[in-house]
């Protein structure tokens, strides 16, 4: 592989790990907090599910491009999680404005694998990864949605995955 395609999906692949790596620290955060009691089996449940993902994906990108993934999101990110913690821990919610939230959140996570899945030159094995792991979120996403009986905007593009 030419040094600086290793090089941009190096920063494409660390730039995911940065949003999951910030997922499991608020998930993890939400945890603890006393905001939202009845919710936290789910912050746990996700917890542990960004945090297996982000060591999976931290893993692969050392294997790929021989450079160890940092946490720390580029500057022209923002950082998807960020924003729900703030919102939940700081604003005094209804359980269905956590739910339409968290909704929200996820969304976006799974557009950002979709960005990084349309890059064409990821190795198979990434690939795989990283599409093992959109599918799995989106069923979260679609499982969450419908339990919560939420009616948010549906974005076509989701139904890709």
């Amino acid at each position: 592989m030419h040094n600086s395609d290793n090089q941009s999906i190096f920063n494409r692949l660390e730039a995911l790990f940065a949003q999951l790596f910030s997922a499991e620290r608020v998930y993890g955060t939400l945890v603890t907090s006393d905001r939202h009691p009845s919710k936290r089996d789910y912050f746990k449940h996700r917890y542990f599910q960004y945090s297996s993902f982000a060591a999976i994906l931290k893993h692969e990108i050392l294997a790929v491009t021989d450079q160890v993934a940092s946490p720390d999101v580029p500057k022209t990110d923002r950082l998807i999680f960020n924003d729900l913690e703030n919102s939940l821990l700081e604003r005094p919610l209804t359980g269905t404005e956590v739910d339409e939230l968290i909704v929200k959140a996820e969304k976006k996570l799974i557009l950002k694998y979709q960005e990084l899945l349309a890059y064409t030159d990821l190795p198979n094995t990434t690939n795989a990864i990283l599409q093992s792991q959109a599918e799995e979120l989106n069923n979260e996403w679609q499982k969450l949605k419908s339990n919560l009986e939420i009616e948010i905007h549906q974005d076509n593009s989701l139904s890709a995955l």
